[in-house]
C-alpha cells in the first residue's frame, strides 16, 4: 500500500459514510454505489474510487471473497 493510498483511506471512508447516510435519509431511502463512486472520483480521484469500492464491498457489505 503506497503513502497516497494510506493518506486517502480515512477521508474517503468518511465521505462514503456521509454519502450513504445522505442517501438513506433522502426521500428515496437508499443509495447507489455508482453515484457514490462518481462523487468520490470528483473529490479524491481514481485512487479514492479504489478505496471506496473496497470499503463498500468488503468492509461495509461484508463480502470478504471479493
Amino acid at each position: 500500500m503506497d503513502n497516497k493510498h494510506t493518506e486517502l483511506m480515512l477521508p474517503v471512508r468518511k465521505d462514503v459514510d456521509k454519502l450513504m447516510k445522505e442517501g438513506n435519509d433522502s426521500p428515496i431511502k437508499g443509495w447507489a454505489m455508482s453515484n457514490i463512486l462518481l462523487k468520490i472520483h470528483e473529490k479524491h480521484g481514481s485512487e479514492g474510487v479504489k478505496i471506496a469500492r473496497e470499503y463498500m464491498v468488503k468492509d461495509y457489505a461484508g463480502m470478504k471473497g471479493v
